[in-house]
């Protein structure tokens, strides 16, 4: 996309430019929630997706069921 880097799925997800400008754009949308940190070179998407959904704040954890 890009032609900067090898096209490989951290690249394209986290670090390429245009996705760096999508994560933005996601960052402005949710009010700074979910914010864009590029992961080391090595790291693997998945990875990086369980660091950043542990980041979140717990308040937007799933509401325990309540019983009527």
């Amino acid at each position: 996309m890009c032609n900067d880097e090898e096209e490989t799925s951290v690249h394209l997800i986290l670090q390429c430019p245009f996705a760096r400008v999508v994560w933005e754009r996601i960052g402005v949308w949710t009010g700074g929630l979910i914010l864009h940190q590029v992961p080391e070179q090595k790291a693997e998407v998945e990875d990086w997706w369980k660091v950043a959904l542990a980041n979140l704040p717990n308040q937007l954890e799933e509401p325990k069921q309540q019983e009527y």
